[in-house]
């Protein structure tokens, strides 16, 4: 009974290989930003509705000096770098840091800035590698870690460079070798981090994931928490609009999924009329789940049917009001 609950409460391996429709919701406008970085944002494709408004809120807590300097880096880098730099500024990143990337990539080729920057991404289904390994959980317990990772590579380039080249493009620490040393090494020491006073073997705990999304940049100023699809009607409708909703923003969605027993994390990254686009870390793929099965809530394409509840971000909750 004792694994048996332990089962249920986390999401502990991986996957061996309703009637309404939850229609799409449009996301709310975001606010406006001044100043260079504005420009920036106002480009269409370049930031997510949450990545503007995480943006603006940390643009008005600089000096004016700061402003200036920020608009400065963005004005002077080529389009193609612009939004990496725009997007690290929204995941918390010092106006410092921005110069110091700003420097890192600059004249590199779309590829090389799309490849090492943003190599989870929801644009296409697919593999998601680096240099032919792939981005995925390295063992059978570590897929809800992985999904924190995937979220925060997903939003943050400058953590993505760090996995993908060490912060160090251009020298042995972009090898294969060590970027699977980096990605297993991150993996464990979130996997250490969420499963405070819970055995590992048994996964990780939702609310091992809910406290560490909500302090870390991957949660663009939300606070995550835990919402079970409980098993009453219409509940896990609500819960998948609502999860729907907020990849819809802009912000990455941790989604429990199982058959009798809860077993299994997946990220959802966004929604349009092809359907939920997800990460799943044990294939390390980019999967679709359609439309048609969005509202029977199948999600047998990623390993395991049955929504069991999603890690969900609250709109407007910025970190540092809450503190």
């Amino acid at each position: 009974m004792l694994l048996l609950l332990l089962t249920v409460l986390s999401g502990a391996g991986s996957p061996v290989a309703g009637r309404e429709s939850p229609s799409p919701v449009l996301a709310s406008p975001a606010r406006t930003v001044a100043g260079y970085l504005g420009v920036v944002a106002r480009q269409p494709g370049i930031l997510s509705a949450a990545q503007v408004d995480r943006a603006a809120a940390l643009r008005d807590r600089l000096p004016t000096a700061g402003r200036d300097r920020l608009d400065t880096v963005l004005a002077a880098a080529s389009p193609a770098v612009q939004g990496y730099l725009a997007a690290a500024f929204a995941a918390g990143h010092s106006v410092a840091e921005i110069g110091s990337f700003a420097a890192t990539v600059k004249g590199r080729s779309p590829y090389w800035l799309r490849s090492r920057l943003r190599p989870i991404d929801a644009m296409g289904a697919g593999a998601v590698q680096f240099r032919g390994s792939r981005i995925g959980q390295y063992n059978d317990t570590t897929c809800g870690p992985t999904a924190v990772l995937a979220a925060r590579m997903y939003v943050d380039p400058l953590y993505a460079l760090y996995l993908t080249t060490g912060g160090q493009p251009d020298t042995v620490e972009e090898s294969e070798e060590r970027f699977r040393q980096r990605l297993a090494g991150e993996e464990q020491q979130i996997h250490d981090d969420t499963d405070v006073l819970w055995p590992q073997l048994a996964g990780t705990p939702p609310w091992g994931l809910s406290t560490r999304l909500s302090r870390d940049p991957a949660a663009l100023g939300s606070r995550y928490r835990w919402r079970p699809a409980l098993p009453v009607p219409g509940a896990d409708r609500a819960v998948l609009r609502q999860a729907l909703t907020a990849a819809n923003r802009g912000l990455p969605v941790p989604v429990l999924i199982g058959d009798v027993v809860p077993r299994h994390y997946v990220l959802l990254l966004r929604h349009d009329d092809a359907g939920a686009w997800f990460y799943e870390p044990t294939a390390a793929e980019i999967v679709v789940v359609p439309r048609r099965d969005l509202e029977r809530r199948d999600f047998g394409r990623l390993g395991y049917p049955r929504l069991a509840g999603v890690i969900l971000p609250s709109a407007g909750s910025d970190p540092e009001e809450r503190s």
